[in-house]
């Protein structure tokens, strides 16, 4: 048996959803030190939740850690490693498996403000395609869903559009704009769309998952959507989704650090606030103040500097991780005025938490 079909054997194995539950809890504990923004998993912060819906959490991503390793290439498996011995209690191996999709993360987070409705076609399909009430279909076309499994897919929704969906039945008496955010309330708006565009049609059927984020677009205005899908010389969308080989409709990332620079005082408070009281201390000291490692211990009241080289480094490490998620707070975009405008912004928030 070849490393491939060993993972995919694994993957099919019952041993597998326990590994990859704690390989989620791994996940969100990375996510919530480094500021993953929120909208890319399933809820921000599990651990202030009720213990039944926080485990419900770490489920629900365990499922997103499974669908994204049964989609990954043969050749990001092999890097990945082979599987050997007794894998579910491999640290190791479960942490390979949460950095990877973590790395995964990092990446659509750089595109995330710049391009909303990329970022809400990606959550409504990892939603969709994990609710037991719908059936869901990936194609080549884009990925569909509908209320009724029996129903066959739409050939076409362009009549829908020439009406426009601003002149639906708007949807915010039914799920207001926190609840957008939400899981249930996504699935509630999208069996609202459903409902509406089939009857339209006169039949059941399956809809685009892109025509329900236009949908959206319209009836929530705070999300800034571009209106058009653009579509390739053959009348095809564009862009390839990495999760699962298929063409789905969305422009390159942006090239701009502008939506950064406006929200440099929200992400200085986001880091700020995952720093515990003396690794905030430390950066205020070192960062700040330009002082010497030696006196920074002697205040904290440590013996010698080694004392307080682990907080500095912690605190260097947390502020590299985080910044690898922002175009123009690291490399390759990195832009020196807009990053010394992000530090004394931390030390400020730093200042205020002490």
């Amino acid at each position: 048996m070849t490393p491939l079909e060993d993972w995919h054997d694994w993957l099919s194995s019952p041993q597998c959803l326990p590994v990859l539950e704690k390989a989620a809890l791994y996940l969100m504990q990375l996510a919530r030190r480094v500021g993953l923004p929120g909208e890319l998993l399933p809820c921000r912060d599990p651990w202030a939740l009720p213990q039944d819906e926080r485990e419900e959490c770490f489920r629900t991503v365990a499922h997103e850690l499974w669908i994204f390793l049964r989609s990954r290439p043969p050749e990001w498996l092999r890097r990945l490693g082979a599987l050997q011995g007794d894998v579910g209690n491999s640290r190791v191996f479960m942490q390979k498996i949460a950095q990877g999709f973590f790395n995964h993360l990092r990446d659509q987070a750089r595109t995330l403000d710049r391009d909303p409705r990329r970022a809400l076609y990606r959550r409504a399909r990892q939603v969709l395609s994990q609710e037991h009430s719908i059936a869901y279909r990936a194609t080549r076309e884009g990925a569909f869903y509908s209320l009724d499994r029996s129903a066959k897919l739409s050939a076409s929704m362009e009549g829908l559009r020439e009406e426009g969906y601003a002149s639906w039945e708007s949807p915010l008496a039914v799920v207001g704009v926190q609840q957008l955010r939400q899981r249930n309330g996504l699935v509630e708006l999208a069996c609202f769309f459903w409902r509406q565009a089939t009857q339209r049609l006169g039949k059941p059927c399956f809809v685009a998952v892109r025509e329900l984020v236009h949908f959206i677009g319209c009836h929530y205005p705070d999300l800034s959507m571009p209106e058009n899908v653009p579509l390739d010389a053959e009348g095809r969308t564009t862009g390839h989704d990495e999760e699962r080989g298929i063409e789905i409709a969305w422009n390159g990332p942006g090239t701009d650090s502008a939506v950064v620079g406006n929200r440099i005082p929200l992400l200085a408070e986001t880091l700020a606030s995952s720093w515990s009281p003396r690794q905030r201390l430390v950066f205020v000291l070192t960062q700040g103040e330009g002082i010497h490692l030696k006196e920074v211990a002697s205040r904290l009241g440590y013996s010698g500097p080694s004392g307080v080289k682990h907080l500095e480094k912690s605190v260097h490490e947390s502020l590299r991780d985080f910044c690898l998620m922002w175009p123009g707070l690291s490399p390759p975009d990195l832009d020196m005025s807009l990053f010394e405008a992000f530090l004394l912004e931390v030390v400020e928030f730093c200042k205020k938490l002490h």
